[in-house]
């Protein structure tokens, strides 16, 4: 099986491709999230709503987890794979400061797949 771990969204063409991703139509590819990503969207979204006080920018949370849990998409808990976490902290001491993209580039090497690169800005929306 190959995996694709879903952060963002550069190699497909957009138009065409982000239906079939999302439905999971890619022959032989399973899409993963790493669950650390749902942290950082949570710590995103918190750093905007600091800004606003704004509840619906928090409430914004439980709308995507809903869409991610009804989506055909494995969810990956990278905290507790060692190889990520080996790969993720290699990746650090190389230089690279922020560990959660290290973690989501480990993530993929982990599981032997690739990344998938959304281009899209959740706060925004």
């Amino acid at each position: 099986m190959n995996y694709i771990t879903l952060y963002q969204f550069y190699r497909f063409d957009r138009t065409v491709h982000l239906k079939k991703v999302w439905k999971n139509e890619i022959k032989r590819f399973e899409l993963v999230l790493p669950s650390i990503y749902l942290i950082e969207t949570m710590f995103k979204l918190l750093n905007e709503y600091k800004k606003t006080n704004d509840f619906s920018i928090l409430d914004r949370y439980q709308k995507i987890l809903l869409t991610v849990l009804n989506f055909p998409i494995s969810i990956f808990n990278c905290e507790l794979h060692p190889k990520a976490i080996m790969i993720a902290s290699l990746i650090r001491h190389s230089g690279h400061h922020d560990y959660l993209d290290c973690w989501i580039a480990a993530i993929a090497v982990a599981l032997d797949g690739g990344i998938l690169v959304l281009i899209s800005r959740l706060l925004s929306q």
